[in-house]
């Protein structure tokens, strides 16, 4: 089974979608990439972008897949965020009171 879904990630263009894919229908991401690892070259390049990638996001990637959050804490993130506001990280020049002109 991880063949068929190793063989619908290979040479995919947008590799996070495929991942989502696989994962809707019950792949983990473990045996996708041994299965592309031990694929055809084309398999093993799409294994070696995927490797060049944190796994850690590859992870959450299927799990959106599989219509989980991101990650287990991801409510708890959301609902902090929305309870704060953001500063600014850079004040762009025009906030600055200008100097009269002469």
């Amino acid at each position: 089974m991880s063949d068929s879904f190793a063989t619908y990630v290979s040479g995919q263009a947008d590799l996070y979608a495929a991942l989502r894919q696989v994962a809707a229908q019950g792949a983990e991401l473990p045996a996708v990439m041994q299965a592309l690892c031990a694929g055809d070259s084309v398999a093993q390049q799409t294994a070696k972008r995927l490797q060049a990638v944190d796994q850690g996001l590859l992870r959450a990637v299927m799990r959106r897949g599989r219509g989980l959050d991101a990650t287990q804490a991801e409510a708890a993130v959301r609902a902090y965020l929305s309870k704060i506001s953001p500063a600014l990280l850079l004040h762009p020049i025009w906030l600055k009171p200008r100097p009269p002109p002469c």
